[in-house]
């Protein structure tokens, strides 16, 4: 979709989509993990001595289940043994009723309980986004509140490089996917929360800040559309880097909706 396929439509200005997006709520008081913002792990049970070490070993057997006890100790800089250790502190942590929650088989361990919003993130789109339905896209991305894998300590979480990678890259595509439904049913605020959820975790996508344009343009609110393009250029650091059709847009005199905006202004086949 382009500019030229984007149709213009005059809508009450955007309130919901500018306003911070908070935590979701624990899901029945269960434990879960969540990564798709700032890292928590969260349990029933009594924290560990040491919460933030225990805490991202949970995430990692979270997102690398059936891992090792010497490759997790790898990844943490930890004895094996310390590791070991370390499960029975999780289990008290994160199991409820005495039960545990860590499972080994082979020298292998699983999480057998806490939720992981990456994982109802992927469970809801499917094995493709451009095939599920569009309130499955948009629960998907209310699980994202920043960028994914945030506020961990800087010398701490080196293994979780490629799974930030993998979960922007993802979350970036979803938001693009919901974006461009949005703005061709005619409909920018939708449009715009899921290019702000998406640039939340992937913010020098250019493909979601041209989407965020397009809806500002399909609202006509040309000013907001100038000032979007002029903060995507200041956050990618390229003046020319916007495509242009965006370009055009936000250098366009400001204008009422024509006729001739309705007939040539529409979502492509």
């Amino acid at each position: 979709m382009t500019i030229a396929t984007v149709p213009r439509r005059r809508v009450a200005p955007v309130g919901e989509v500018d306003r911070p997006t908070p935590s979701p709520p624990p899901v029945d008081g269960a434990a879960h993990v969540r990564v798709l913002g700032r890292v928590q792990v969260a349990g029933a049970g009594p924290a560990p001595a040491d919460e933030s070490r225990a805490a991202e070993l949970v995430t990692l057997l979270s997102l690398h289940p059936g891992s090792d006890a010497h490759g997790l100790a790898a990844a943490l800089d930890l004895p094996p043994l310390a590791v070991r250790a370390a499960m029975q502190d999780i289990n008290r942590w994160l199991g409820s009723d005495g039960s545990s929650v860590v499972r080994e088989a082979d020298g292998h361990y699983h999480l057998g309980g806490p939720l992981l919003d990456w994982n109802r993130l992927r469970t809801l789109v499917g094995p493709a986004v451009a095939t599920a339905d569009s309130a499955s896209v948009r629960a998907a991305l209310t699980l994202v509140t920043g960028q994914p894998l945030d506020g961990v300590p800087r010398d701490r979480y080196g293994w979780a490089a490629s799974d930030r990678l993998e979960i922007c890259a993802a979350v970036a595509d979803i938001a693009h996917e919901l974006a461009q439904r949005s703005l061709r049913e005619g409909d920018p605020d939708a449009a715009s929360w899921a290019a702000r959820k998406g640039l939340l975790a992937e913010p020098v996508s250019e493909t979601l800040w041209r989407d965020a344009v397009h809806a500002s343009w399909q609202s006509e609110q040309v000013e907001q559309a100038r000032d979007i393009a002029e903060t995507a250029r200041r956050t990618l650091g390229h003046p020319g880097s916007l495509e242009t059709d965006t370009t055009l847009v936000v250098e366009r005199p400001e204008r009422r909706a024509s006729a001739e905006d309705a007939a040539t202004l529409r979502p492509q086949a």
